[in-house]
């Protein structure tokens, strides 16, 4: 991996490889309606002259910019336009509805945002006094250097979700973020040569991070498709001469089942890295099978990459994330935050150069979460005696469902305004199409009786569609412990 010396920032691996192969394809996009490449010659002017016009537009570094789109070269130009720039760059979920887009935007009060020319005039209408430009427009003006940007200063903003039921932003530095792409660029033995399909969305840190960012420091090929279904992935894969991608569990289910997999078996993969949630050992199993080799692998929107596989490991070890990558330190604590016995079960906390800063105006929840320097997850694991770490459950009460993260109190706290519901529970459930999905226990108000299709048109008015619980049932009073509160695992035993 080529490494410019003394440097931190994103905008200079993009320089570099502008120098070096002026005229090798940067980035393709594969979607039905942006489809086109770029250079890296081309590409680097055109994120100078973004950068310009932000410039240009009064904005000073730490300055933010919301872009609320789908995978495109626009959304990549406007990443690497606000590293040149030393703003600080704040993808939205483009699934939110409204109401979540504008607490997001109160959240971190953004300059400006841009956007897809699909969404300019919903986006517009949540904004309120906040512009908003088309993402694809031609921005072009001359770019003045930055006399210095602190590596510790924030580069992105990464929105997850929160126990609260709110969405918190977790705060990337520059340097945080090169720690991230030189693990991953190393781990994946990334060069020139691959070629990555980054398929899932650009908002999540699992694509961003662990596919675009080491693809940028090694000077390959990103192709971008903002619209999947297994046929178009598996041919995006083939005509592009595909080596690295990257997927979660749901998608290689949805591959699998389709039989569009056996149709258009992947050639030329050197493997498949799978993330998100872990991958059942059949699921592992069906892939090597079939030739195409996987490495799984675990991190957080707070660390991004933790740990990851090699080169044949998962044969022998199919259930396992892998071994911890350079830089970092973990351990699992029992609930009293003592290591648990070797071979035991309990909280993942890790500590490394690419942890994030903490949660954007959330100072009690950083200070939970980051304690003695060591980030505590929330998810549950074990090491073995040889390192590798398996992924066990959850701690907090997340579930993920079609790759997307869903904390119930989020769905909860919808519910409860509902005129209908006294009171609610949302947990997590099997689900053979999504992974998992929601499923809610009801206390009804008196004289209501349950009507799930009012419910399900109220919380998809006000959040995004993979967060609606799929199964729904009325209870006189939900699961408690001595305490008052509500066990979960009570709740899912009703359903």
């Amino acid at each position: 991996m080529p490494l410019p010396s003394g440097t931190y920032f994103l905008h200079d691996w993009l320089e570099f490889h502008a120098a070096r192969t002026p005229v090798k394809t940067a980035l393709a996009d594969a979607g039905p309606d942006t489809p086109g490449r770029i250079s890296w010659g081309d590409w680097h002017g055109r994120v100078e002259g973004l950068c310009g016009w932000l410039q240009g537009q009064g904005l000073e570094p730490q300055d933010r910019v919301a872009y609320f789109g789908a995978n495109s070269i626009s959304f990549l130009t406007a990443y690497l336009a606000c590293s040149r720039g030393g703003f600080t760059f704040v993808p939205l979920n483009f699934r939110w509805a409204p109401d979540e887009v504008a607490f997001a935007l109160e959240d971190f009060r953004p300059k400006l945002v841009f956007t897809d020319r699909a969404f300019v005039e919903s986006v517009s209408k949540t904004a309120g006094h906040i512009p908003v430009y088309p993402a694809d427009d031609a921005f072009d003006a001359p770019c003045k250097d930055v006399p210095s940007i602190d590596p510790e200063s924030a580069a992105g903003l990464f929105y997850t979700s929160g126990t609260t039921g709110r969405p918190k932003a977790a705060v990337c530095s520059h340097r945080r973020i090169w720690w991230n792409t030189k693990n991953a660029a190393e781990r994946f033995e990334m060069t020139s040569s691959d070629v990555a399909l980054l398929a899932t969305p650009l908002f999540h840190t699992g694509a961003l991070f662990t596919q675009f960012q080491p693809l940028l420091a090694s000077g390959g090929t990103a192709v971008l498709l903002s619209q999947f279904t297994p046929e178009s992935y598996l041919e995006t894969i083939s005509r592009h001469g595909v080596t690295i991608t990257f997927a979660v569990p749901t998608i290689m289910e949805q591959l699998l089942r389709s039989g569009a997999l056996d149709r258009n078996l992947p050639k030329g993969l050197r493997f498949l890295y799978v993330a998100g949630a872990a991958a059942t050992a059949p699921l592992v199993e069906a892939y090597e099978g079939r030739g195409i080799p996987l490495r799984q692998g675990y991190g957080t929107t707070e660390t991004n990459m933790i740990s990851c596989m090699r080169h044949g490991e998962v044969k022998d070890r199919p259930a396992s994330v892998g071994r911890l990558v350079p830089n970092w330190e973990l351990k699992i604590l029992d609930d009293g935050g003592s290591p648990v016995p070797p071979g035991g079960t309990g909280e993942i906390a890790v500590k490394g150069p690419g942890m994030f800063s903490g949660y954007l105006n959330r100072p009690e929840e950083t200070a939970e979460a980051i304690r003695d320097g060591y980030f505590h997850t929330g998810d549950l694991g074990r090491l073995d005696a040889d390192g590798f770490l398996y992924i066990v459950g959850r701690k907090k009460e997340m579930y993920i469902s079609g790759g997307e993260n869903v904390y119930p109190a989020e769905v909860e706290r919808v519910l409860s305004e509902h005129p209908s519901v006294a009171e609610a529970a949302v947990t997590g459930m099997p689900d053979p199409k999504w992974g998992e999905s929601g499923a809610a226990l009801i206390v009804l108000r008196e004289g209501y009786t349950l009507d799930t299709e009012s419910l399900r048109c109220f919380v998809r008015e006000r959040l995004a569609h993979y967060k609606v619980p799929a199964r729904w049932k009325s209870v006189d009073a939900l699961p408690r412990n001595a305490l008052g509160k509500v066990v979960k695992s009570g709740v899912r035993s009703c359903f």
